[in-house]
């Protein structure tokens, strides 16, 4: 047997303007509230705010990238081999950073363990003395790396972004009855719709029902 709740909301697209249902379902609780969310005209302009501020991200990030890679005349593939090797060495267990620290400690107290003040740095200037290459080095090819996958994810957060339109409604949390629901209100997720402009309130319409439990072959 399962519960059954339903509720009407309003649906707002640049195609479909009408009503839907929001479904919630549950093997032994029964819902008599719910907060449902509206998006408004404010809060869709906080949406296209935000949008914008995300293609200004990008453009800054693609003009960033294209200056590392006329300056490296490489690749990103390229680079990402070049941070590996350099890691790789970097960090490699006979004469590697860490094997640095341990060494550097024991010369300055005669202990592995011991306590050196600004050890990582010493360690570093080791290792670039001794002809390593810094695979976290600014504007090496870990940079250009870096600024890539921004360039990425921003250009994935774009191309999925969906636009709100105002009038739309959503489902937000339910609850056992309106006592839980008007605490709710004054939740942490509640807040985060109304911040941006959109209301949220408590609604007890909910259609219920049960199924029957399935007959046994």
């Amino acid at each position: 047997m399962a519960i059954i709740h339903t509720i009407k909301l309003d649906k707002a697209s640049k195609r479909n303007k009408g009503v839907v249902t929001a479904k919630r379902t549950s093997q032994s609780r029964t819902y008599g509230a719910c907060l449902v969310v509206t998006t408004t005209d404010a809060s869709v302009a906080d949406d296209q705010r935000r949008k914008a501020e995300t293609l200004a991200k990008l453009l800054k990030a693609e003009t960033l990238r294209d200056a590392l890679l006329a300056a490296l005349g490489m690749t990103v593939e390229q680079a990402r081999a070049l941070c590996k090797e350099a890691s790789d060495r970097w960090y490699n267990n006979e004469d590697g950073f860490f094997a640095t620290n341990k060494r550097i400690r024991t010369e300055r107290t005669g202990s592995p363990r011991g306590y050196v003040s600004g050890l990582d740095n010493l360690s570093k200037a080791d290792l670039l003395a001794r002809g390593f290459v810094d695979p976290y080095a600014d504007g090496g090819p870990n940079s250009l790396i870096a600024t890539h996958n921004v360039v990425e994810c921003l250009t994935d957060a774009l191309a999925t972004w969906q636009d709100m339109e105002a009038g739309g409604q959503s489902v937000i949390s339910w609850h056992r009855d309106v006592s839980l629901a008007n605490k709710a209100v004054g939740g942490r997720e509640a807040r985060y719709f109304t911040s941006r402009g959109d209301t949220v309130v408590v609604r007890t319409d909910i259609d219920v029902r049960e199924t029957k439990k399935r007959a046994k072959k």
